[in-house]
């Protein structure tokens, strides 16, 4: 689940006895607002014209309340009525403005604000937004401009916003007239590169075993879009003997009773972000194959989001992505399950393997060439865990896509660390021994932020 932070804002008329009115006392002609990311937050400007509608007869507005439902921390400045400075009142996230003049039926006014909203907690390598009008402005126009430094990469489609971009920001600008609902776009960007500490640990619990154990070793990390600056491959008992060939390690250990556990650790220092994706080399003649039954069970889908006219301005690739992305269910339940194609599509509930899989199916029978990544990435929590996403063979080049969290433009976030894809298979184990020997293999990992 993803979790976007925004201001979401709503009006209470008071009138001069003190009594309260609903906002259909009020009518939104106009939203105006400018937003600008900072590095603890965001500040932004408002302004807003309304009118004075349905005021029953001797009544008139005296003040008006602004009130955000975010739990983060909101400043307000500048408060202006009719472009005249304005007293106002902030209590926690409440902001209660005292007209300059009391306004009566029928008459126009124009609040105009600014804040600052200061967050919590916030990731840049996944930094989730968005822009907002709410559903009692429906019917007004607006004109929403959102800025973000250039340190970002866009990670979302905004096919119906205007951009504009110098040395230091880029310029979203949304404009048009509120539906009934309102006005929402979800914006997801991600910082432009990143460098981690990254370890990946297999260990192999022995018990009560004695003689000869090879294990095959995939080698993580390497050839996938990012850039490495140190790898290494250990493990914590000596091997008899040692070999490699382009993705794997091999390991021969000599045990007895003694040994309880095995460590063996992939650990790399990469460099992930937009920049460094051309790293990722693959011959996609390799990838474009698919089965009959494959095609049977996805080519309804297919032709779906190919005539569904909502997806008519996005590339295929990103179509089907989103698609994906709200055909599927996200279930933990499913978590290493991994069922088949064809009960993935019958009942789409999983986790980022099924998002990933089905996307496959679907880009190959589409044409597209596609792989399924393994790795890592940071959730909506700012905590890394075990991810699956997508290569996609577009235009000339690979790009990738996450339908599990709705990443669709061809980039993924700087949080995302390759480890391994289609080419790659997880450890493999032999055991030639006693007969009455356990083997069990774990998987754990962790991952350091580097702050150059």
């Amino acid at each position: 689940m993803v979790f976007f932070r925004f201001l979401v804002i709503f009006f209470i008329t008071i009138n001069a006895n003190n009594h309260a009115f609903a906002d259909s006392k009020t009518r939104v002609i106009d939203w105006q607002e400018q937003i600008i990311l900072t590095d603890d937050g965001k500040k932004g400007q408002v302004s807003v014209e309304m009118q004075v509608i349905n005021l029953p007869k001797n009544y008139q507005i005296n003040s008006y309340q602004i009130s955000s439902s975010s739990q983060n921390l909101i400043e307000f400045s500048q408060v202006m009525i009719d472009g005249v400075k304005a007293q106002f009142v902030q209590n926690s996230n409440s902001l209660q403005v005292k007209f300059n003049e009391a306004k009566r039926n029928q008459e126009f006014f124009k609040i105009t604000y600014s804040y600052h909203e200061k967050y919590a907690k916030l990731y840049h390598e996944l930094r989730q937004e968005a822009v907002y009008v709410p559903s009692f402005a429906h019917n007004a126009n607006y004109k929403i401009i959102f800025n973000y430094p250039t340190k970002y990469d866009l990670l979302t489609n905004h096919y119906q916003a205007g951009k504009t971009k110098n040395e230091q920001m880029v310029s979203l600008i949304f404009q048009g007239n509120a539906s009934q609902e309102g006005f929402l776009e979800k914006i997801r960007l991600t910082t432009s590169s990143a460098k981690w500490q990254a370890t990946v640990r297999n260990i192999i619990t022995l018990n009560n075993l004695k003689g000869s154990l090879e294990a095959k070793t995939p080698i993580l990390f390497r050839d996938g879009p990012q850039l490495i600056e140190k790898q290494e491959l250990t493990s914590s008992f000596a091997s008899k003997d040692r070999g490699t060939d382009k993705r794997n390690i091999f390991f021969k250990f000599n045990v007895d009773e003694t040994v309880d556990k095995i460590i063996i650790e992939n650990r790399a220092t990469v460099i992930t972000g937009k920049k460094n994706q051309n790293n990722f080399q693959r011959n996609p003649l390799n990838y474009k194959d698919f089965s009959k039954e494959e095609e049977s069970i996805v080519i309804g889908l297919v032709d779906r989001v190919k005539k569904d006219p909502k997806y008519k301005n996005l590339a295929l690739y990103s179509a089907l992505t989103m698609f994906v992305n709200s055909y599927i269910k996200y279930d933990l339940s499913y978590y290493g399950k991994e069922p088949a194609l064809e009960q993935i599509v019958e009942n789409p509930l999983g986790v980022c393997s099924e998002y990933a899989r089905l996307l496959n199916a679907m880009a190959r029978v589409a044409g597209i060439p596609a792989i399924t990544v393994n790795g890592l990435a940071v959730n909506d929590k700012g905590e890394f865990e075990a991810h699956a996403w997508n290569a996609l063979y577009v235009d000339g080049g690979w790009v990738f896509v996450d339908p599990t969290w709705g990443l669709a433009n061809g980039n993924v976030s700087s949080s995302h660390i390759y480890l391994r894809d289609e080419g790659n298979k997880d450890i493999e184990l032999k055991f030639f021994g006693n007969k009455d020997a356990k083997l069990d293999a774990d998987f754990k990992f962790v991952v350091e932020k580097i702050i150059d």
